[in-house]
């Protein structure tokens, strides 16, 4: 037998480049707002998604914040002599998710306990064997601890801020360095006195309402993307998007608890 040759065109193989990181989040975000008389109280599951580019040459067009895919909500109204609870695709939640995205630069793990930066936090970091965890108090050299943001007094929304802390924690590793990739979970805390007409009005109140939030957002999945894939699905929200809560994420709280499942049921 004599073999046959056939000569074929040369294939030409070109990496790509998936440096583009999706993380996904389960988010859990509570909103109150109360003085002497009246509560009103939110809570709101979130799935959201963010696009985290890798290296310099991966910018896709579009921001690393957060994008909500869907969302629960869940609202109790203890005011003006009622207490009315709602289950409710949407409300008027005032979310923050807008405003505090985890962080998506590098961290370095230095034994920091207290340092101060341009933007005046403070800044502890702590180790075990499973986890590295940051905890930044944004406002730890603030006058008397407390800030009043101008753009919100001038749309009548004024506060005072006198708690804002944002928690990162981190799969621990032996390299000491800390990037997105490594992210287990993130928390932001928030407590202000809201002392404009806007704020008041919502509870007819002549004196401050005590705002607080705080928001819980854990890691569901991560994978990487070309920029391509990452500009497409960035663009396209998904229809159909299924809440998946991680077995890390500690059970409600009872308050919170009896507010879905009164929710839930109607009543």
């Amino acid at each position: 037998m004599i073999p046959t040759v056939y000569e074929l065109e040369g294939i030409v193989i070109v990496p790509v480049k998936r440096n583009i990181l999706k993380q996904t989040f389960y988010v859990r975000e509570y909103f109150s707002m109360n003085n002497d008389k009246d509560t009103v109280t939110f809570f709101v599951e979130h799935m959201a998604d963010r696009f985290v580019p890798t290296s310099k040459d991966a910018k896709i067009g579009v921001n690393s914040s957060l994008r909500i895919l869907a969302s629960h909500h869940y609202s109790r109204y203890k005011a003006f002599g009622k207490d009315s609870i709602a289950a409710n695709s949407k409300s008027e939640f005032p979310s923050l998710l807008k405003i505090f995205n985890p962080n998506d630069g590098e961290i370095t793990a230095d034994g920091t306990a207290n340092v101060s930066g341009k933007s005046g936090m403070a800044l502890i970091q702590k180790q075990n064997a499973r986890t590295f965890t940051t905890i930044e108090d944004m406002l730890a050299y603030s006058k008397d601890h407390k800030m009043s943001p101008l753009p919100l007094k001038l749309l009548g929304f004024a506060m005072e801020l006198n708690q804002l802390y944002t928690t990162h924690s981190y799969m621990a590793n032996d390299t000491g360095i800390y990037l997105p990739k490594d992210l287990i979970e993130a928390n932001f805390v928030m407590e202000a006195d809201g002392k404009g007409p806007q704020i008041r009005k919502a509870l007819k109140s002549d004196t401050p309402v005590i705002i607080r939030s705080m928001i819980e957002m854990y890691i569901v999945d991560r994978e990487y993307l070309s920029k391509e894939e990452a500009n497409e699905e960035s663009k396209n929200k998904p229809a159909d998007v299924k809440f998946v809560i991680p077995s890390t994420v500690p059970p409600l709280n009872e308050a919170t608890a009896r507010l879905v499942e009164r929710a839930n049921a109607g009543s």
